[in-house]
Order: C-alpha cells, then sequence, then structure tokens
C-alpha cells in the first residue's frame, strides 16, 4: 500500500492531518504534501510510522465495535 492510501484511510477513519502528524511525530504540513501528491519521496521510517498509526486505529476501531456489540 502506498503511502498516499495510508493517509487516505486514516482520513477515512476520522483522523484529522494534524491527529495524524502527532501521532507520528510528523508536521501537519508533510502529511498535507504526501497526502497531495506534492511530496512523492517518502522516507521508509515515515511510511512505516504512518502504517503502524493506520493498524492501531483500525485495531482501536474493532475494540469499540465489539464492546458496543
Amino acid at each position: 500500500m502506498d503511502t498516499r492510501t495510508v493517509i487516505a484511510e486514516l482520513r477515512g477513519l476520522g483522523k484529522s492531518q494534524a491527529a495524524i502528524a502527532a501521532e507520528c511525530d510528523l508536521s501537519q504540513g508533510a502529511i498535507s504534501h504526501i497526502e497531495t501528491g506534492r511530496r512523492k519521496d517518502v522516507r521508509a521510517s515515515t511510511h512505516e510510522r504512518l502504517v503502524a498509526a493506520l493498524e492501531k486505529a483500525k485495531a482501536e476501531l474493532a475494540e469499540s465495535d465489539q464492546g458496543a456489540a
């Protein structure tokens, strides 16, 4: 999955650029540039942090869905 798709999925889960940035120790501007395609050369470590944030968000969603059932 490419980095823009990871950010799109995080945004689809209701995460703001600022929230994503804070969780991944990036600037909001960096998230914006990646999301809009202005930054295409993303470091592997940045991609890995974003993937970890997505996995965490999905796990939290699954936990909240189980608690509601």
